[in-house]
């Protein structure tokens, strides 16, 4: 288990601490769990790594393929066609 420092967790995923505390209240994101050691939060850098990746993964599905330029043949063609 590899552990590091809430903060850097933070810096990590790319937003603030706060934000991790209101990720923990949603059980749903299946986000890694605050491991405590003498009043100190951390994070197991392992666990938060799969979780990044699976954002990954999960955002390139949702994004719309990007669509082909027409070219200005298929553009004028397309317009000719329509009354």
């Amino acid at each position: 288990m590899n552990l590091i420092p809430e903060k850097k967790a933070a810096a990590k995923c790319g937003v603030c601490v706060k934000t991790l505390e209101r990720w923990d209240e949603k059980p749903e994101l299946n986000f890694p769990p605050i491991i405590r050691i003498n009043d100190r939060k951390f994070r197991d850098a392992d666990l938060l790594d799969a979780f990044l990746q699976a954002c990954a993964r999960a955002s390139s599905m949702d994004r719309p393929k990007p669509r082909a330029k027409k070219t200005k043949q298929e553009f004028a063609a397309a317009s000719a066609a329509t009354p």
